[in-house]
């Protein structure tokens, strides 16, 4: 007796259960029809990635009637579609980034620091002007490795006044000296130096003319100073941040090579500042090298997809169709809303 009247009321509640249904029918149903709609929209037939993440937004909106037992099988149906969808996204990622490695394994992430090369002649000055392989990993970092070298005069860094009004009146005999190397021309009468002349040939054999051509480039950088600093800064970091979070890794080249052709833009804003020539240079070789290996890429994508794609959704119940809206989508959402 006393198991019968057990069994009875245990029945009752399974059945009180059942006959409850979900308070929250309307809100589920929408947040299932918005999903799929989202996923309908963003995710192509092979974009296995974007259908593990909307299967498992789908499988989240079960929440709202986790008491609705009508519900378990089209849950069931929906997790086992995203364990599948995931699983091959994950196989796929491992087996390009390895076939990537391999075939380019000298493609860095991310540009590195290198120090600058000095060029040397036998005028015995360096040049500041850094070479088109060379930079720097940050803005802030000034390309001006070398200072000024030490000369004996003050007036090696100047032009000679005296000798242009000279040069002036007899057309010759001028002597510049701002540009590193002083230009000496021959004067009208060889035997009889000018005192200005007389000074430089003193100079020139003690040294003191071998002056760096730092100064120039110094005092260039000065007068061409970016006047939109602030709007290149902001536009730089936008774009690296961008990139940064966009960008699904180092495989990942069609974002990759989108993003480096836009921070290569952000330097039109400064086209006229050589303290950023290296960085643009540096910008320029690495969108070049994200963007030589698109095609690389797809070749390798192209050929995993098709080993997967043939036995991909072999299991769920979908639709034969060219069309991933229609393969896809409305087979699980025809499944859920004709349980619900």
């Amino acid at each position: 007796m006393k198991f019968v009247s057990f069994f009875i009321i245990s029945l009752g509640a399974i059945l009180s259960y059942v006959n409850a249904g979900c308070e929250a029918e309307n809100v589920f149903n929408e947040c299932i029809q918005r999903q799929n709609a989202m996923m309908s929209a963003r995710c192509v037939k092979d974009d296995y990635g974007c259908q593990c993440y909307w299967f498992n937004q789908i499988a989240t909106c079960y929440n709202l009637c986790d008491s609705d037992l009508s519900k378990a099988a089209n849950y069931q149906l929906v997790i086992q579609q995203q364990n599948q969808a995931c699983s091959i996204q994950d196989s796929m990622k491992k087996a390009i980034e390895a076939a990537a490695e391999k075939s380019s394994p000298s493609i860095p992430s991310s540009p590195s620091p290198s120090s600058p090369p000095q060029k040397s002649s036998s005028k015995n000055y360096s040049s500041p002007v850094p070479s088109s392989n060379s930079y720097s990993s940050s803005s802030s970092k000034s390309i001006f490795y070398n200072s000024p070298q030490s000369t004996e005069t003050p007036n090696d860094y100047k032009i000679n006044t005296s000798d242009q009004i000279e040069g002036g009146k007899n057309g010759n005999n001028i002597s510049l000296k701002i540009a590193g190397e002083p230009i000496f021309t021959s004067s009208s009468s060889d035997s009889n130096p000018s005192p200005n002349q007389k000074a430089e040939s003193d100079a020139k054999s003690s040294g003191s003319w071998k002056i760096s051509n730092n100064a120039y480039f110094t005092l260039s950088v000065v007068l061409s100073k970016c006047d939109q600093e602030t709007l290149f800064n902001t536009c730089l970091q936008n774009v690296n941040t961008k990139k940064a979070t966009t960008c699904l890794g180092k495989t990942d080249y069609a974002c990759l090579c989108s993003w480096s052709k836009k921070a290569l833009q952000c330097y039109e804003i400064c086209p006229n500042d050589p303290e950023k020539e290296n960085f643009r240079n540096s910008a320029e070789d690495q969108a070049d090298k994200d963007c030589l290996q698109v095609e690389k890429y797809n070749a390798l994508k192209s050929k995993y997809l098709s080993d997967y794609s043939e036995d991909a959704f072999s299991s769920a119940p979908v639709n034969s169709s060219d069309s991933f809206s229609s393969s896809m989508i409305e087979s699980p959402s025809a499944l859920i809303f004709s349980i619900c």
